[in-house]
């Protein structure tokens, strides 16, 4: 428990030494900070509501395997195409569910903190999104927060008039959770 202090206490001292001298996130921040996000939510242990189904999901590709329920195609179906291709390729090199949820938990934490560094404050940024974003939704459901960091890129792009980016980050984010079809 003291881990969810301690990540919020690093992120306060850094919101607060940026008071009065907001500066973009540089590369070394952005690294640590996306090992140190990525090992917490990555490395989680039957945490979240997803768990179950996700560990349920992952012990269903074994028999794509071992060619005995259904074909790669139908299991590709069964969820998103995103998750499900992440969860088959992790089963195929024999991989484990931990390392399927550190991969997942990379693609949240990567796109988060790259739509944090464009904002004028990014420390803030971060320590608001840690306590909802980071720790619930993260830790909760992993297949909705990559979704949802993907969708922040989008705003970010539409504040820019990029469309291509902003569709392509959209189709990332629909691969991931259908409900992302509504930001069309």
């Amino acid at each position: 428990m003291i881990i969810y202090y301690l990540i919020f206490f690093i992120l306060s001292c850094l919101a607060y030494k940026e008071i009065n001298n907001p500066k973009p996130l540089n590369i070394y921040h952005f690294i640590i900070l996306s090992l140190i996000l990525t090992v917490f939510i990555g490395l989680r242990n039957e945490i979240g509501c997803d768990w179950d189904g996700i560990k349920k999901l992952f012990d269903r590709a074994i028999c794509i395997q071992n060619d005995s329920c259904f074909s790669t195609i139908e299991y590709l179906k069964y969820k998103e195409i995103g998750y499900s291709f992440i969860n088959l390729f992790i089963r195929r090199i024999g991989g484990n569910i931990y390392l399927l949820n550190f991969v997942l938990s990379f693609l949240f934490v990567l796109p988060l903190l790259k739509f944090c560094s464009t904002l004028k404050r990014p420390f803030l940024a971060i320590l608001i999104s840690y306590p909802y974003l980071i720790t619930v939704i993260g830790l909760g459901t992993i297949r909705q927060s990559i979704s949802i960091a993907f969708l922040m890129l989008c705003i970010y792009e539409l504040k820019h008039l990029r469309f291509y980016k902003y569709y392509f980050y959209n189709l990332i984010a629909i691969l991931f959770h259908y409900s992302s079809l509504v930001f069309l």
